[in-house]
């Protein structure tokens, strides 16, 4: 059962030509679930226990969470729908 505190996040990457693709899904907030795909899929980094201590460039914006990385590439996470205001 997915609850408030741990949603259900679906990670999208944009590539360097516009191509939109799923990525992965996370049972965490939207946040957490971006930085862990960064970190995970981008950067090859696996060891969980330090995901705390890092602080990738997340950008907030009104409908979620973006970082971009590459010449044009991005990341992006949809806020779930109690989180917008």
């Amino acid at each position: 059962m997915i609850n408030k505190e741990n949603p259900l996040s679906t990670i999208f990457k944009i590539d360097d030509d516009g191509n939109i693709t799923e990525l992965a899904s996370y049972q965490l907030h939207p946040y957490d679930a971006l930085k862990a795909a960064y970190l995970q899929y981008v950067k090859n980094y696996y060891n969980t226990w330090m995901y705390d201590f890092l602080k990738p460039d997340i950008q907030e914006t009104k409908n979620g969470f973006t970082i971009f990385y590459g010449r044009n590439s991005a990341l992006y996470v949809k806020k779930q729908c109690e989180m917008i205001a």
